[in-house]
Order: structure tokens, then C-alpha cells, then sequence
């Protein structure tokens, strides 16, 4: 879990060379809500199971979300809602914002 953010689970699968490509797995529970970003480069997120919304759209089981380079998305939880977030390539100088950042919300949505 979290410890930002009740509900929200994420497991950092790798990190991977010097421009940062990274993967990792999100749960986010019923009623909770994480916003991904920002990071120095785009991310994508493909929902594997659960249903919920994205940036205010419906995203269920094969659903994917861009999040561009600076940018970010809220991703809210109906269901036990789980991703896996893909960091691309960082081809710019940052270095200290190259991680995947997930930033979680502490409770639930509004």
C-alpha cells in the first residue's frame, strides 16, 4: 500500500537504462484515486482488470491512457481498478524527474 494514499498499491518493476524506461504495476481500490505524472518523459497505461476512470473517461480491462511529458492524469477507482504503467524513453537533460513518478491523492475521490 501507499503510504500516501489508502487504497493505492504500486510495485516498481524496472528501470531501465540511462533515459530511464521504466514499468510498474498500480491497484487502486474502489473509492481511491492516484494521479500519474508528472514525468520528464510520456507515459502509458493500459488498464488490465477493473473499471474506473481516466482523466474523466471510462477506462475498463484493455483500456489505455497516454500521459505526455509534463503532463498529468487522475485515475479514479468503481472497481478494484488494476494498470500497468509503461515510462518511455527520457530524451531530455532532466535527470532527477526521469523516474516514473506516481503521485498518489490521500482518500478517496471527491
Amino acid at each position: 500500500a501507499h503510504p500516501d494514499a489508502p487504497g493505492v498499491s504500486i510495485k516498481p518493476l524496472g528501470d531501465f537504462t540511462e533515459r530511464h524506461v521504466t514499468v510498474a504495476m498500480m491497484r487502486i481500490e474502489p473509492g481511491a484515486a492516484a494521479t500519474l505524472g508528472p514525468r520528464a518523459g510520456t507515459q502509458v497505461c493500459v488498464v488490465l482488470a477493473g473499471s474506473g476512470m481516466v482523466d474523466g473517461k471510462l477506462a475498463g480491462a484493455l483500456t489505455s491512457a497516454k500521459v505526455e511529458a509534463g503532463a498529468t492524469a487522475r485515475v479514479e477507482s468503481d472497481a478494484a481498478l488494476e494498470l500497468v504503467i509503461y515510462g518511455l524513453p527520457i530524451f531530455s537533460a532532466a535527470t532527477e524527474e526521469s523516474r516514473l513518478n506516481v503521485v498518489v491523492s490521500a482518500g478517496l475521490r471527491p
